[in-house]
């Protein structure tokens, strides 16, 4: 059983950190025939379970691998900018650091 404890409130259904559980699971028990997976909302009393199968190991490891190869093999690294994305930047319009040859914001985030 993987028992992820959660704090704040519930949002989405968090099945993407589920499944990697489950493929950790997996490939440490490699005799385990099921993963459990449990996320527990302290501040809800709340809990959210989810079993996988053996036989769902296989399509699991595919669907990661489809979505981590690009993560892993990016050598461009274009930012994403947003107001939640940089909210802690120190380039972020927010903290008032400018670049001195424009006078202006180095991000308009």
């Amino acid at each position: 059983v993987v028992i992820d404890h959660k704090t704040w409130k519930i949002y989405g259904s968090n099945d993407d950190q589920m499944e990697l559980y489950a493929i950790s699971g997996f490939a440490y028990y490699p005799s385990a025939p099921e993963v459990h997976t449990k996320l527990w909302y302290l501040d809800q009393g709340e809990e959210m379970p989810r079993v996988f199968d053996r036989a769902e190991e296989k399509k699991l490891q595919r669907r990661w691998k489809l979505k981590l190869t690009p993560l892993l093999t990016d050598q461009t690294f274009k930012p994403t900018p947003s107001t939640e994305a940089c909210k802690y930047c120190p380039y972020s319009a927010r903290k008032g650091l400018v670049n001195p040859t424009t006078t202006k914001p180095y991000c308009k985030y």
